[in-house]
């Protein structure tokens, strides 16, 4: 099977289509691979604006639960059904965290603080350790659902 792929009830969908894929039962499945890829665009966006000192304003989720796919998945009905509570609570505090960097980082940039921004983005800080921390959560949930669906 493509790693891409989630196998429920008989029925195979591409996981890369979307955060959530409906099954026959009607439940929404948890796309962790797609989350992580989000993610990853988000970081992207932050290292980017940080080296082209970018003036124009940044578009960017401030708190969880906002308009990304994790967080529209986590207010499903169906993201409690078998939840490991303890994972989506470090889930959350992951996400928080790295929304905390990175609204951090922005701010630097936008003082004119730019090298300051740079230091905030290397390994040993706290927006790329928050943003490990939040992958390995996103990944470790999306492993338990693919367990679930068999």
């Amino acid at each position: 099977m493509n790693p891409l792929e989630v196998t429920n009830k008989g029925k195979t969908m591409a996981t890369c289509l979307g955060a959530n894929q409906n099954i026959s039962s009607g439940a929404k499945l948890f796309n962790g691979i797609f989350a992580i890829q989000e993610h990853l665009d988000q970081r992207t966006r932050i290292e980017e604006y940080v080296e082209t000192h970018s003036r124009q304003p940044l578009n960017f989720p401030t708190a969880c639960h906002a308009d990304c796919s994790l967080g529209k998945w986590l207010l499903s009905d169906t993201a409690m059904q078998g939840a490991d509570v303890g994972l989506l609570d470090q889930l959350c505090q992951s996400c928080e965290e790295f929304q905390e960097a990175a609204a951090q980082v922005i701010l630097l940039v936008n003082m004119g603080k730019t090298e300051l921004a740079k230091t905030a983005l290397r390994e040993d800080a706290l927006f790329s350790q928050a943003s490990e921390r939040f992958q390995e959560y996103l990944a470790q949930l999306h492993v338990l659902h693919l367990m679930q669906a068999k």
